[in-house]
């Protein structure tokens, strides 16, 4: 392979931990395989994430540009990143469920029949503690073969009323007259 090569001073770990390279230089430790970046006053200076995160423990704080990862525990900071484990520990993933993320922000989702000649009024999962910002519903046939619709009314921290219509081929959508004729799914954005 032809070309220009760039190449780093180098020295293992013993002889790194005695040195102090200049501000922003970059050195190679031989015995870790890791780059070191200086800071021209912490002897050894700082020893990179290997690419396999090998020589990061799990308990490390890494830094970037105010986001950490925080191992596998619940974030303490606004910079902290969700881990599996904090996310899947605010969550509930069946046919109607949510997702609660860090920052306080709230998916839901959820399913229910529609009323009869009238307001729908269906419960969320959980509360939104703050905001409701925003509600989809959609409405599924229930019964016959007809099309089903749903028009949102309102939301409150703990639900929706829409009203559900059906409307035959060719024909304007009326209010459904019977129970359960249309399904309402929907999915609710909140805080």
């Amino acid at each position: 392979m032809a070309g220009d090569q760039l190449q780093f001073r180098g020295g293992t770990a013993v002889e790194h931990s005695a040195f102090t390279g200049a501000l922003r230089e970059v050195t190679v430790d031989t015995t870790n395989k890791a780059l070191r970046v200086h800071d021209g006053l912490t002897p050894g200076g700082f020893m990179q994430a290997l690419a396999d995160l090998s020589n990061v423990t799990a308990s490390a704080n890494l830094p970037m540009a105010g986001f950490k990862i925080t191992g596998l525990g619940t974030p303490t900071a606004a910079g902290d990143g969700a881990t599996k484990g904090y996310v899947d520990g605010a969550s509930s993933l069946a046919g109607s469920g949510y997702i609660k993320f860090p920052n306080g922000l709230i998916l839901q989702w959820g399913n229910g029949p529609c009323a009869a000649n009238g307001n729908t009024s269906l419960t969320f999962p959980i509360a939104f503690p703050n905001n409701c910002y925003r509600v989809i519903p959609i409405g599924a046939q229930g019964s016959g073969g007809v099309q089903a619709y749903v028009t949102f009314n309102s939301a409150t921290l703990t639900g929706f009323v829409c009203n559900c219509f059906l409307a035959s081929s060719g024909q304007a959508p009326v209010l459904a007259a019977v129970a359960g004729s249309v399904n309402v799914e929907y999915f609710a954005i909140g805080r």
